[in-house]
């Protein structure tokens, strides 16, 4: 049977039914896998499992008792029975575990800030005082009159200051920037 003559279809229209297609396509080819189990290997499970609910609390399990001597049979039975364990709510353990490491991080994170501003205030007052340092020497150009030893064969003598700089390098941590290290 053959069609008659079609409007030309629009491209996008054209697309979209050839992944239609194509989806149906592969439902079916999945189907057909699905149905056939020597294609996996796996045999149906014979066991039935329970379903889940979600919302139910957990109750922990009765422990059975230890049998022991009949003499603690008797003192069981002289003391006052003990309440029963109210059950665990596992959402509110986790949400509690989630909320104390939450609350762990951010005190850790804290201290980390501050042992960081500690050593950012360190090391900018070292290049305050070594940028004035360089620019005096750089300009009086002292002389060193001692020897430098080295080893016991290997001395310097008569050196002179020639020039000196000083810099920093920062790092951003905590949304600043911070000192990280002087170069002298």
């Amino acid at each position: 049977m053959t069609q008659p003559p079609a409007k030309a279809k629009d491209p996008m229209q054209a697309l979209l039914d050839d992944l239609e297609q194509s989806i149906a396509d592969f439902d079916q080819r999945l189907s057909d896998f699905r149905a056939d189990p020597t294609a996996t290997g796996l045999r149906p499970s014979q066991s039935a499992f329970p379903a889940i609910d979600a919302e139910a609390k957990w109750v922990p399990a009765p422990t059975a008792a230890k049998p022991e001597a009949a003499d603690t049979a008797v003192n069981a039975a002289a003391a006052p029975p003990q309440p029963e364990a109210p059950p665990v709510d596992l959402l509110a353990e986790l949400a509690e575990a989630a909320a104390s490491q939450s609350a762990n991080a951010e005190d850790e994170r804290r201290q980390a800030e501050v042992v960081t501003a500690g050593l950012h205030a360190g090391l900018k007052n070292i290049f305050d005082y070594l940028i004035q340092l360089v620019r005096h020497a750089n300009v009086a150009k002292p002389a060193l009159p001692r020897p430098f030893r080295l080893d016991a064969r290997n001395s310097f003598g008569n050196l002179a200051w020639l020039e000196g700089s000083v810099d920093y390098r920062s790092t951003n941590r905590f949304d600043r920037s911070y000192y990280s290290r002087v170069l002298f």
